[in-house]
């Protein structure tokens, strides 16, 4: 009997695995399907974590390579594609297909004050106590240093954007980037361009699509990873 294709999962800023599981429950019809959730987050929010490009992606490298005889397809959401990308570019015979959805190619220090001036706790539990709820819901008690690491980090991404042209014409894997039309935090311009620069690179938007994951059509979604994964060799 003919082996189900791997394919890993990996979930958002300030997200955790648990986001995923639905997807995870759809796709194993077909695929056998891994869930990495990043170090410092949900279930593993109690573990010591260095919110880096470079350790992230170490994460993703140590799942992958966990069976040497498969490389595995990678389905990142919005930093989780971010991550999927950077490692499929340093370490191209790890990883088979690629695809990312709702993932922001477009950092500089405007991005990062204009739409992620929020990550302060204190400004979430005065403001924003909807986010504070679901932060402690996926994070517990350590959501307020997870989010402090988060600002870190794209405030680090803000200044020194890892992925760009120069960058993507380098990634030989086949990628699928994906972004969902109603998406307030990422535009169609970034995405299909960031495509454009890829040698086998495939941009799509998803109908009625916003940004967080919660509100994504699995039926839509899974469609287009499934559509995408069963390309034939010539991208037909």
């Amino acid at each position: 009997m003919q082996k189900k294709a791997s394919i890993i999962l990996m979930h958002g800023a300030l997200g955790a695995g648990s986001q995923l599981t639905s997807l995870q429950s759809r796709l194993s019809v077909h695929y056998d399907v891994h869930i990495l959730e990043f170090e410092g987050h949900g279930a593993k929010s109690h573990e010591k974590s260095d919110l880096t490009l470079e350790n992230l992606s170490a994460q993703l490298l140590h799942m992958a390579g966990s069976d040497p005889s498969r490389r595995p397809h990678v389905f990142g959401y919005s930093l989780g594609g971010y991550v999927a990308l950077y490692t499929a570019r340093h370490h191209p015979e790890i990883l088979n297909r690629i695809m990312t959805l709702g993932t922001k190619f477009d950092w500089n220090p405007r991005t990062v004050s204009e739409q992620f001036s929020f990550l302060d706790p204190e400004k979430i539990k005065n403001e924003i106590p909807q986010l504070q709820h679901g932060l402690t819901q996926l994070h517990g008690e350590y959501w307020e240093k997870l989010v402090h690491q988060t600002r870190r980090f794209v405030e680090h991404l803000g200044q020194n954007p890892a992925i760009d042209a120069s960058f993507c014409r380098d990634i030989k894997n086949k990628v699928l980037i994906l972004r969902g039309d109603k998406d307030r935090m990422v535009s169609e311009q970034e995405s299909a361009e960031m495509a454009a620069h890829l040698p086998q690179g495939h941009f799509a938007n998803l109908h009625e699509t916003p940004h967080p994951i919660e509100r994504v059509d699995l039926d839509k979604l899974f469609q287009a990873i499934h559509d995408f994964l069963s390309l034939d060799s010539n991208g037909q």
